[in-house]
């Protein structure tokens, strides 16, 4: 069998894969792109389509400020309306205790740099009028420059546009085995064989979403990853009520271009990789909709669908090289931010990558902040 070869051989067809692919042929490394299934058929096509840089832990917020400026630019660079919208996205705060804590993490967010407000709950109102009169708004957080995607469009127009620059995609093809050969220097080269083929390269991603733990065990390396499952309801379509992405304890909610309301709500651990949806997940959250949209009680559910995330212990991804293993990197465990984020992951690692200074520091997010036996 003839062991095809490439620059770098990225293992993972989602929204990173595929921004990794896009970034690294416009450097030009000459790439493979292995996917087990079809391009954003895991969970950057099944997830709420929110790109956020609000109310993020403060190791992240530069990367989700880099990842805006990569989406701003995604739709000309595509060719492709990938219904990229800066609606703005509002976190309701409905309890008083919780004003103290918003009002500092706005302040911190504004020092980084983000433009984000404090608004009281006359100004939440404004802004979102159909908010029912009988719940007590306590105040939200406000950012103008956050929006959504559809996530149903934007994977494949990035593997369409890097299947036209020469990228070699190859689907439908599982990765059984990875192993190093020639040492673990800078002369070593990465032998990935699949269900179809072998491969073999001088530099390897794993950006496999929930598999790339798997990926990760066949090099001897085992992170302490989680598998949840994340769910949307979408209800029939409606003239235009909501125009921000409005997030609340429990859950999120955004009005689509076509007037369907997506409703989602908060990861939740899963066994067996199920992504069928759980109704009796959303019960509480269910509840809390109604009562601050009253609107929605009689607003029919016609639809469902729910994804797998890969999360680690601190919620922020693991992204660059292996410790020990300078040919081989991640960029995963992204614990339900990697639609947002991927696009950025990929443009900055790509500069490290390529021996550029990179738009932001990726060293809070390395292997190494988890103990040796994980890393």
């Amino acid at each position: 069998m003839t062991c095809q070869t490439a620059d770098i051989i990225i293992l993972g067809g989602g929204i990173t894969g595929c921004s990794l692919a896009y970034e690294l042929k416009k450097k030009k490394f000459s790439i493979i792109l292995l996917e087990k299934e079809t391009v954003g058929a895991a969970a950057s096509g099944r997830n709420g389509g929110g790109v956020r840089q609000q109310n993020r832990v403060p190791e992240e917020l530069p990367l989700a400020m880099v990842a805006v400026k990569t989406w701003q630019q995604m739709t000309q660079e595509l060719s492709i309306d990938v219904e990229y919208r800066q609606n703005g996205n509002l976190m309701l705060i409905l309890s008083e205790d919780e004003i103290a804590y918003y009002k500092e993490a706005v302040e911190r967010q504004k020092r980084a740099g983000l433009e984000v407000n404090f608004l009281d709950g006359k100004q939440v109102r404004e802004l979102v009028p159909v908010l029912s009169d009988s719940i007590e708004i306590f105040g939200g957080t406000y950012c103008p420059s956050d929006g959504s995607a559809n996530p149903l469009l934007v994977t494949k127009a990035l593997a369409e546009k890097v299947r036209k620059l020469g990228v070699d995609m190859r689907e439908q093809e599982s990765v059984i085995g990875v192993k190093e050969k020639n040492g673990k220097g800078p002369s070593c080269t990465i032998n990935v064989k699949t269900t179809k083929g072998s491969y073999e390269s001088p530099m390897v991603i794993n950006s496999a979403g929930v598999g790339s733990g798997k990926i990760c065990k066949m090099l001897g390396f085992d992170l302490p990853f989680e598998v949840k499952r994340s769910q949307i309801l979408v209800t029939k379509a409606i003239p235009p009520i909501i125009k921000p992405f409005v997030s609340h304890p429990g859950g999120y909610m955004r009005q689509v271009l076509n007037g369907n309301l997506h409703l989602g709500v908060n990861s939740q651990p899963v066994s067996g990789y199920d992504i069928r949806t759980d109704i009796s997940a959303f019960g509480d959250t269910t509840r809390r909709y109604m009562a601050l949209f009253p609107f929605m009680e009689h607003l029919p559910v016609i639809r469902s669908w729910a994804g797998l995330t890969y999360w680690t212990p601190d919620a922020y991804p693991v992204v660059g090289q292996a410790p020990g293993l300078e040919n081989f990197y991640l960029a995963a465990g992204f614990s339900g931010h990697g639609f947002c984020l991927g696009p950025g992951v990929a443009r900055v690692l790509s500069q490290v990558i390529a021996g550029e200074k990179p738009d932001v520091d990726l060293g809070c997010f390395s292997w190494s902040r988890f103990p040796p036996g994980n890393a």
